[in-house]
């Protein structure tokens, strides 16, 4: 009895996470996305003539990565909107934020920083030839 209840329980939660993941996605395609291909855990899609990866889990994420260590500010705009997927937060907000993580990550010798902002946090990996951007939100409780 107990596991069939358990497992009623993961099958609610699964197909309510499926539904938020849609949700997310509907979000990207509002900001003028195109969704590419759903994957096992989330999407990608186009958004501005950029990869975008939704991934949907526990935190929900946007992340882009761009051939440039030092990418115009287009792509930070993109990687913003992409962001609103996933966090309440205004696009031009998410955009200077996603400057400055770039910059810390350009200036710490790992090549890697996380900035934690009011609704979620940022993440940036540079390399020598590519920056990567992931966007999510605050860890539920």
């Amino acid at each position: 009895m107990r596991r069939a209840a358990l497992a009623a329980l993961m099958l609610a939660a699964g197909a309510a996470r499926a539904d938020e993941c849609e949700a997310f996605a509907a979000q990207l395609v509002a900001q003028g996305a195109t969704i590419d291909l759903k994957t096992r855990d989330g999407f990608d899609a186009t958004l501005r003539g950029e990869k975008v990866e939704l991934l949907c889990g526990d935190l929900a994420s946007v992340t882009l990565e761009t051939p440039s260590r030092l990418p115009a500010l287009d792509f930070f705009t993109t990687a913003a909107r992409a962001g609103t997927a996933v966090i309440a937060q205004d696009w031009p907000t998410l955009r200077d934020t996603a400057v400055e993580c770039q910059k810390a990550a350009l200036r710490d010798r790992t090549g890697y920083t996380r900035l934690d902002f009011d609704r979620g946090a940022m993440f940036c990996e540079v390399s020598k030839a590519s920056l990567r951007i992931t966007i999510q939100p605050l860890r539920r409780d």
